[in-house]
């Protein structure tokens, strides 16, 4: 394990999950001053804020494309998904949904019109049940899921948007789209293709608007449990993507009236916890740009947030600023001088420094070396001691004449 995880997971171990550091009895909702809202996609913690095991029923999918970032996503435009007819002679019932021959869908029974079919973002209601290698492993009876939150592996948020209200219908996804290489054992060996059975009953249009204060935070609260869910399994962009959308919803609370101290609170504490894992996740991708934004966020509304600034010092540190860095740390442990690991963060910034400045004035001295004094030579010498002599005798023969003369 290298130096820097073991400092991080020992942060994690040690640092209380909320400061001891409160805001200020004014009710605090969402405000362009406090957070100005989500940005978009663009180290190293090991562990999460409330990191919670999320229940069987949220899976994963993994990534390939590169986002224009420079990470990878795959997280699937839906809107443009598009029916491929596959016509094999053995199998014409089975439509090809990416041309690939390995993601299919059959209908069973036709559903309403394509016009009922869901779009992004909207809220489905269906019966959905899985399979690996034809045994049953996990089925839910009026679940809802919102398109593109991706609340359910990959595939199942691709699908949707191709199967019409009432309509059900048998999907073949395939593991790149489903658990991938990692697979969610025991139930799903890695590299394994599901087979679903989907039954969409209801579909409605989401309207943020015309939620409850207690529907946007468990909404949001539910994404920041999704986004920990895919960064314990390494998948940091789509941890990312369900970040932003828990940062949507906490967003959609504009009015304030009505609002108790404890609501806003936890407002405000869901969001911190919200970027924090933001930026952890940011870090693991090396976009230092985007974790710092997010740290940055949380100490505008919490300056003294322990988890923060370490987190920012090792960004810093990781662009090269590395006296700011020091600032950082200085500050951190001087909130929990108890806790060693920020103590060990600090030392290694302060030897860091000590050898920069080292490199530094070697360097000058290549550039600018200072010359030796030059030892006189020794016609230099014989010249000095002939003009002394010389003084010297023409001061004798001065003081003869001046004797004779007046004698």
């Amino acid at each position: 394990m290298s130096e820097s995880k073991q400092f991080s997971d020992l942060l994690d171990e040690q640092i209380m999950e909320n400061s001891n550091n409160q805001f200020s009895d004014e009710k605090i909702c969402k405000t362009p001053e406090n957070f100005p809202g989500s940005f978009d996609i663009s180290s190293n913690e090991s562990r999460l804020e409330n990191s919670t095991n999320i229940p069987k029923s949220t899976e994963s999918f993994q990534t390939d494309d590169v986002a224009e970032n420079g990470t990878k996503s795959n997280i699937p435009d839906l809107n443009s998904v598009e029916l491929i007819n596959s016509k094999d002679d053995d199998d014409d019932e089975w439509i090809d949904i990416t041309g690939s021959g390995n993601f299919k869908k059959k209908i069973i029974e036709k559903g309403l019109g394509p016009d009922t079919r869901p779009q992004r973002g909207d809220r489905v209601t269906a019966d959905i049940s899985f399979y690996v290698s034809g045994t049953l492993f996990e089925e839910h009876n009026d679940v809802q899921i919102i398109v593109g939150d991706l609340d359910m592996m990959q595939g199942i948020d691709m699908v949707l948007c191709l199967i019409e209200t009432k309509e059900k219908a048998k999907v073949i996804v395939p593991s790149k789209l489903a658990y991938g290489s990692k697979g969610r054992l025991p139930e799903v060996p890695p590299d394994s293709e599901i087979e679903c059975d989907i039954e969409v009953k209801e579909v409605k249009s989401l309207d943020l608007d015309t939620l409850s204060l207690s529907e946007k935070l468990k909404l949001g609260n539910d994404k920041r449990l999704r986004g920990n869910y895919f960064y314990e399994r390494g998948e940091f962009i789509e941890a990312i993507h369900c970040y932003e959308r828990a940062i949507e919803y906490l967003d959609a609370i504009h009015d304030c009236s009505g609002v108790s101290t404890e609501q806003s609170q936890e407002i405000v504490d869901m969001r911190i916890k919200v970027y924090n894992n933001m930026a952890a996740s940011h870090m693991k991708l090396s976009a230092y740009g985007a974790a710092l934004k997010s740290v940055e966020l949380v100490l505008k509304v919490q300056p003294k947030n322990v988890k923060a600034l370490f987190r920012k010092a090792k960004i810093l540190g990781a662009q090269g600023s590395t006296d700011e860095a020091i600032l950082c740390l200085r500050l951190a442990a001087k909130l929990e001088p108890e806790t060693k690991v920020i103590q060990l963060e600090l030392y290694k910034f302060q030897n860091k420094k000590k050898k920069e400045e080292q490199s530094q004035k070697a360097m000058y001295q290549r550039m600018f070396p200072q010359s030796a004094p030059k030892k006189p030579s020794s016609f230099s010498k014989a010249l000095k001691w002939s003009m002394a002599t010389g003084g010297v005798l023409a001061l004798a023969v001065g003081m003869a004449a001046y004797r004779q003369y007046h004698s």
